[in-house]
């Protein structure tokens, strides 16, 4: 027979603090809990009751196991630095426990590193005050324990198990962050599993498949933690992209750099710009002095278009082209043939205006020919005052929504990647002295590679995001753009 799989509860509790940020980082000077502490007092009090744990649950100590997906670390951190703040609020005397032995993100933001913590206690007798750090909440003082001194810990069921019955008199509330792949062990009986949801980056679509993985594994989760803004305009940005923080657009792994400001030749410039003039001097040649010319004579002149074809960037390997709207300089094979097939259709006009009596005449030839020179000099030259709003007068139509916090709203673009967070902070020194707000991630690639990435701006929706592309790119000189969804773990 086959093992029956554990399943979760048909509609876990949801437990909503507001999260809507990311986990701060400390700068030179600050202590972490101190930052922590001011983080949480920005969060509105809990309802009566929702932080109450289920019934049958053990409640000395009360034991709440956080589990969080792989690259959610930042996420998972967060959430437990916020439950054991609120716990604290309501005078709860709360123990905030650092699990994931393979990132450490606690314990590194802490600057617990190969000092003592839980491990210690386990397997040591270490004491709670010599091991641990206290952490000065509001509303009551609690506890923070590290990995320990030693790594891997390798820790069983049975040590954990023993080792919390020991805390009852102690603390009232542990909280564990852990990953799916190391709670096990915390998972002890009596113990609450609640799975940390990022909804910025898994839709509501995808919940219940996640929930079910978990069960899958013989963790039935009896609570759902929310990070992350709901859904906004156009539905919550869903999973499925190849990194959690670039939807569409990313370069592939092989491209993955900061793009570099990309200027057209000036010989090419030359070669396109000879090629536009002889291609429609031709296009005169026969309009003329063939039939075409004097069916068009007795057809009369088509009607001028009053719409130009839109010019699309060229995708970046691995990612879609964003549309860029019309230009003025072909800086592209593509768009100089654009322009060509734009003045052919304009020059038919005069020409057919003049009459049959000039039809041969070669005065009246050589004057058409000068005539779309000098177009084909105008377009080159300047923007086509017609065509959709330039991308100077699009930042200042946008410029708002790249001074509020980014991603705020759900979307943002990604604009640079650094492969060290020194780089990184450069990189987003010089963006926040051109006016805008800036925040940049780690991103782990599927070949192990960490890169650091530098997002701008904030949209309700992605189609606003993709309007946008141009105007980031006249302001920040950038050559490359791609719509995003800010992970967790980013920092401004």
């Amino acid at each position: 027979m086959t093992a029956a799989i554990p399943q979760p509860p048909r509609e876990p509790r949801r437990f909503d603090p507001g999260l809507t940020g990311v986990l701060p980082t400390q700068g030179e000077g600050e202590e972490f809990w101190s930052l922590a502490r001011a983080f949480v007092a920005g969060l509105d009090n809990p309802p009566d009751g929702d932080l109450a744990p289920d019934g049958g649950h053990r409640t000395a100590p009360c034991v709440r196991v956080l589990i969080h997906r792989r690259d959610e670390e930042e996420t998972g951190a967060m959430a437990g630095v916020v439950l054991c703040g609120l716990l604290a609020r309501l005078g709860r005397r709360t123990l905030l426990l650092d699990g994931d032995e393979n990132e450490m993100v606690l314990t590194r933001r802490a600057g617990r590193e190969f000092k003592s913590g839980w491990l210690d206690m386990i397997r040591y007798g270490s004491s709670l005050p010599a091991a641990g750090v206290e952490v000065p909440w509001e509303g009551t003082t609690g506890y923070f324990l590290g990995l320990g001194s030693y790594c891997p810990a390798e820790i069983t069921g049975e040590e954990t198990a023993g080792w919390l019955d020991g805390l009852d008199g102690e603390v009232d509330d542990v909280v564990v962050v852990a990953g799916s792949g190391n709670a096990r062990p915390w998972l002890v009986p009596g113990a609450e599993a609640w799975f940390v949801w990022d909804r910025r980056r898994d839709g509501e679509d995808r919940l219940a498949g996640l929930l079910q993985d978990l069960a899958r594994d013989g963790v039935a989760c009896a609570r759902v933690m929310v990070c992350g803004p709901g859904s906004v305009g156009e539905g919550a940005p869903g999973a499925g992209a190849a990194s959690p923080a670039t939807e569409d657009g990313a370069p592939d792994d092989a491209q993955e750099q900061a793009p570099a400001p990309n200027h057209s030749s000036g010989i090419f410039r030359v070669v396109a710009l000879t090629g536009l003039v002889v291609v429609a001097i031709l296009a005169v040649f026969i309009w003329k002095f063939t039939d075409l010319g004097r069916m068009g004579e007795v057809a009369g002149p088509a009607p001028e278009s009053t719409t130009r074809p839109a010019d699309r960037e060229p995708a970046r390997s691995g990612g879609d082209a964003v549309a860029a709207g019309p230009t003025a300089v072909p800086d592209t094979m593509a768009d100089a043939t654009t322009t060509v097939d734009s003045m052919a259709g304009e020059s038919a006009s005069p020409a057919t205006a003049a009459g049959p009596a000039d039809t041969l005449a070669g005065a009246g030839t050589a004057q058409v020919a000068v005539d779309t020179v000098q177009a084909a000099d105008t377009a080159a030259s300047g923007p086509d005052t017609t065509a959709v709003p330039g991308p100077e007068a699009l930042w200042e139509e946008l410029a708002d929504r790249f001074r509020t916090p980014v991603g705020r709203d759900g979307w943002c673009l990604h604009v640079y990647s650094l492969r060290d967070s020194t780089a990184a902070r450069r990189e987003m020194a010089m963006v926040a002295r051109r006016g805008l707000r800036v925040a940049a991630a780690p991103v782990t690639r599927a070949d192990s590679t960490t890169w650091y990435r530098v997002y701008v701006g904030s949209f309700p929706t992605r189609g606003e995001a993709a309007a946008a592309v141009p105007a980031v790119k006249w302001k920040l000189k950038t050559d490359w753009a791609a719509i995003a969804v800010l992970p967790a773990s980013a920092w401004e």
